[in-house]
């Protein structure tokens, strides 16, 4: 509550106290002692307060520009003496050199243009974050850069990524959607990451002097680069690794080895590469789809009444003993003795009896097999719980038969058409109530590439899949189920997108009838399935 309630000096006095202190300390100890001294409290403050600073991260880096100015002012004194020292040896001066004339007046022109330049955007940024170097940066990434949201809501959007997710690494903190360094970079948006750790030496006068160049290349889906720079080399690893954690369909590579070749990649192989990162960003999302979907139950009970529950309890199973029949099914199949069976049926046969039947999963075109036993009630009851718990019971004595899958006594009624859809972000969706503008909306996403793989189902086994091309084939690969005679056929063909779509909406209406002589047909992959 203290620290809270503590008096703290706000921007810009803050900046303005430093800057008095310093002064006054200087006359008294020495300019150098004091901005030393300046600079530890200054880090001693960051370090025991942590927390975000007064405005944000990204106002505080806009301000933090405010240190360079007086590099600026000193590389300006630089241009001006070098354009006075030339001045000196003008040709009316006894030292006047032409070749160190003209040099002079090149190098103290481009000294001042780059000190006045650098000092105008600096004071720019600290003075106009709206117009600041990161506040474009990020502007630049948003889907409507001339409709985006004012300045400060995007500061916001940064800083409470940046708080809630942000892992530092030196002055460069990565969120779980920006990474934040001079200038913020989207994450969804990159598309490959390059490391670098260089030593450069250079020999002059007999000295060899060197440096060392760490940084981290960031190229967006506009081929844009944002440059991270870092100062302790063990940050460099930990930060890609941190990279590709957020980002993990992302390309990475060494700068010395593929930066350039991938930055000179023609339109062509950028294509390429961007629909290969495509797919594997929609694999991705569909396996994390698939993995955090609601698992299947593991066991169903179906009333005679055709009612279903997965509330499958052993007060329920005793309350149904030896007064009407019901089914166990299996979410997964259940293997025993080299047998995989999914469903156990129970049938009372009087009063102290009941028929069980297990069903294997083992079937041919027309017959599908099982296990009989008759047993009394009490072994009844301990073999469904034991099913249950996915247990099978003792084999021995029971009857090996088959049942007839088409049972003419029974009415089914049709069931209801089908549509599923996987999109292009890994999204699968399910419906059964359609009409046919939802249709040719789906025709018009296979199209322009928003569908992944899409199949239309009627009456449980006419149906048509239509799935999309890859990066080595873009065309669509379709299959249809046809019925010939008593025969169910499948037939399968490659087609241009427009032309899926066109058959899509012909099967929908009931009018399909390509020429099957140009198509595969997949009759016998159909039945072993």
């Amino acid at each position: 509550m203290k620290d809270k309630d503590r008096f703290q000096l706000k921007w810009p006095w803050n900046v303005v106290a430093y800057i008095g202190v310093t002064l006054v300390l200087g006359y008294c100890i020495g300019y150098l002692w004091s901005i030393l001294l300046a600079v530890w409290f200054y880090h001693y403050q960051k370090k025991k307060h942590p927390e975000m600073p007064e405005g944000g991260y990204c106002l505080a880096r806009t301000r933090k520009r405010l240190i360079y100015v007086p590099l600026n002012l000193l590389i300006l004194l630089l241009g001006v003496g070098m354009l006075a020292f030339t001045w000196e040896h003008r040709p009316e001066s006894e030292l006047y050199e032409p070749v160190k004339y003209m040099t002079g007046w090149v190098i103290g022109l481009v000294l001042c243009a780059i000190a006045l330049y650098e000092m105008y955007s600096n004071i720019r940024d600290v003075l106009f974050p709206d117009k600041s170097t990161l506040a474009q940066s990020i502007k630049s990434q948003m889907p409507d850069p001339e409709a985006t949201a004012p300045t400060p809501e995007l500061f916001a959007m940064v800083d409470q990524d940046i708080e809630t997710n942000g892992q530092w690494f030196d002055q460069v903190v990565v969120g779980k959607k920006w990474v934040l360094g001079d200038t913020a970079c989207y994450i969804p948006r990159i598309r490959a990451v390059f490391g670098r750790d260089e030593i450069r030496q250079h020999h002059a006068n007999g000295q060899t002097n060197g440096g060392r160049i760490i940084q981290v290349f960031l190229m967006d889906d506009r081929r844009q680069v944002q440059i991270l720079k870092l100062k302790n080399p063990n940050e460099l690893p930990m930060l890609l690794d941190c990279l590709r954690l957020r980002t993990p369909d992302a390309y990475f590579g060494s700068f010395e080895d593929d930066y350039e070749a991938f930055r000179k990649k023609s339109e062509d192989e950028w294509y390429a590469f961007e629909r290969k990162f495509q797919q594997k960003k929609n694999q991705r999302g569909l396996r994390q789809f698939e993995e955090d979907a609601p698992k299947e139950q593991s066991m169903i009970l179906t009333r005679a009444d055709g009612s279903v529950t997965s509330r499958v309890e052993e007060g329920l199973i005793k309350q149904l003993l030896g007064k009407e029949q019901f089914s166990l099914t299996a979410g997964q199949s259940v293997r025993a003795d080299g047998h995989d069976f999914t469903e156990l049926r129970y049938v009372p046969v009087g009063e102290a009896e009941a028929e069980l039947v297990l069903k294997e999963v083992r079937k041919d075109q027309h017959k599908e097999y099982g296990l009989r036993r008759i047993v009394g009630q009490m072994e009844a009851k301990h073999i469904l719980e034991d099913w249950i718990q996915r247990k099978i019971p003792n084999l021995a004595g029971w009857e090996r038969i088959y049942l007839n899958v088409f049972r003419p006594e029974e009415k089914y009624e049709n069931p209801p058409p089908e549509l599923w859809l996987v999109s292009n972000s890994g999204i699968r969706q399910q419906h059964h109530t359609f009409t046919r503008e939802d249709i040719e909306v789906l025709a018009e996403g296979l199209v322009d590439g928003s569908y992944q793989k899409m199949q239309l189902t009627f009456y449980g086994y006419l149906f048509m899949q239509i799935e999309t091309g890859n990066q080595f084939d873009g065309r669509c690969t379709v299959c249809v189920t046809h019925p010939d005679g008593d025969e169910l056929r499948l037939f399968e063909t490659k087609s241009t997108s427009r032309q899926a779509a066109g058959w899509l909406l012909e099967f929908y209406d009931g009018s399909f009838s390509p020429d099957w002589s140009t198509w595969k047909d997949h009759t016998k992959k159909l039945s072993q399935e």
